[in-house]
């Protein structure tokens, strides 16, 4: 899928601020005049736009959409478009839902600081997209031959310090698994050691499966401790484990010490008792 990322080219209802000229009638907006020039069809468009500009982007959208083109209008919580921190913020969301496939960013529609924060987010490797910039008709085609542009920027540093942060963080999660009780250094071991470094060092929820006795628990403990959540111990949540495995028969409380039911039990049963014992003497 190819998806165009743009702010609306619409303005906002109500009076137009004294700095702002009338758009002539000639002058179609730069995401038509992309539309019209674009090297390859889209098959949907992403318009953003405040609420004060809900209205004239959604009309807009309507006539967009009889090229063919799927359009969604998108109402950011934003009150001020000239900040950055309230564009970053609203922008955010929008960038993590986009999905999979192409995208162009139009860098000619939106405020000065909406078309900055396209730069930073595409040169930062936050956004995997490509930016793109109408040419004003008045500049085409002397002395620009062609109506659209492809920016590329070769800022040093962007991308690299991320990947390179990136991968300090996985460094530190390893070493830390290395030290959570695992034990061996066959390939296997070495290959969960560094899913464990790579699992940890996300904020992704982990699920640890595998069958009674192979060492869940200790890979569970290594995730927690080689993350940035390190230490935050959640004893509350330990007393409530242990509150439930007590009345589902898995362990009885005696007083400060846990004590394994006599009788038989399951095989799952009483490794979930010494689990919570362990929790317990744990704290």
């Amino acid at each position: 899928m190819r998806t165009l990322l743009t702010w609306s080219d619409q303005g906002a209802a109500g009076p137009r601020p004294a700095h702002h000229s009338r758009r002539p009638n000639s002058d179609t907006g730069p995401i038509v005049r992309l539309l019209d020039h674009a090297d390859r069809p889209y098959d949907r468009a992403l318009v953003l736009t405040t609420e004060a500009g809900a209205g004239p982007a959604r009309a807009h959208a309507a006539s967009l959409a009889e090229r063919g083109l799927a359009v969604e209008v998108i109402a950011l919580p934003v009150d001020d478009p000239s900040d950055h921190a309230q564009l970053f913020a609203a922008l955010s969301p929008v960038v993590a839902g986009l999905g999979s496939g192409e995208v162009d960013v139009l860098l000619s529609a939106g405020t000065p600081q909406a078309q900055t924060l396209w730069v930073i987010l595409v040169q930062a490797g936050l956004l995997d997209a490509r930016m793109l910039q109408v040419i004003p008709a008045a500049f085409v085609p002397v002395p620009h031959p062609h109506p659209v542009r492809v920016v590329s920027l070769d800022i040093p540093g962007f991308p690299e310090i991320r990947a390179l942060r990136a991968e300090v963080d996985r460094w530190r999660a390893r070493d830390a698994a290395r030290g959570a009780g695992l034990i061996g250094r066959s390939a296997p071991m070495v290959a969960l050691e560094r899913r464990i470094g790579r699992v940890a060092s996300s904020s992704l929820p982990v699920l640890v499966l595998g069958e009674t006795g192979v060492g869940k628990e200790l890979v569970a403990r290594a995730v927690h401790g080689a993350s940035a959540r390190a230490g935050a111990v959640h004893r509350r949540e330990l007393r409530v484990a242990r509150r439930r495995a007590a009345r589902d028969g898995a362990v009885r409380p005696r007083g400060r010490r846990v004590h394994r039911r006599g009788g038989p039990s399951p095989r799952a049963v009483r490794a979930r008792a010494w689990r919570h014992a362990d929790a317990r003497r744990a704290r």
